[in-house]
């Protein structure tokens, strides 16, 4: 799926698998979308940069006490915990796509996770990354059709 301008990349992009059931039967908890570096897509504070088993980092943005999104498979990281990030500061880097999730806590889902003392549940971030629902606002972004 092509996005003509999306904030996590700052650039025109490509989804390139969706969340939820895949083909295989599958659950997919985010999108992954093309990349090479990676953007933050509200004003947040970074709560938690964790090392996969992969080697890949997940980065964790908290936007407020209902709401924080995920970055993960980024092999560089800019930014550590209790980082205050600004809307469009760059987070890390990654050779081929990033994989983003936004987690709320009340709307539950099938796919719960526990962080911070609180359960979150990952939700479908699409219409956030492609702008469909821009629940953002800031007059310096440029990508206006993103959040």
């Amino acid at each position: 799926m092509e996005v003509k301008s999306c904030l996590v990349t700052q650039s025109h992009t490509t989804i390139t698998k969706l969340y939820g059931k895949q083909k295989d039967g599958t659950y997919h908890t985010g999108v992954d979308i093309k990349a090479t570096s990676v953007y933050s897509i509200c004003n947040c504070v970074v709560t938690n940069v964790s090392k996969e088993a992969s080697g890949t980092y997940i980065v964790t943005c908290q936007y407020n006490s209902k709401r924080c999104f995920r970055y993960g498979n980024l092999d560089s990281v800019f930014k550590s915990v209790n980082d205050v990030v600004l809307i469009g500061h760059q987070l890390g880097t990654t050779k081929d796509v990033v994989h983003f999730e936004d987690c709320i806590t009340d709307q539950p889902t099938m796919f719960p996770f526990r962080f911070g003392g609180r359960t979150y549940y990952k939700v479908d971030p699409l219409n956030i990354v492609t702008g469909i629902v821009p629940i953002f606002s800031s007059t310096k972004n440029p990508f206006n059709q993103c959040p």
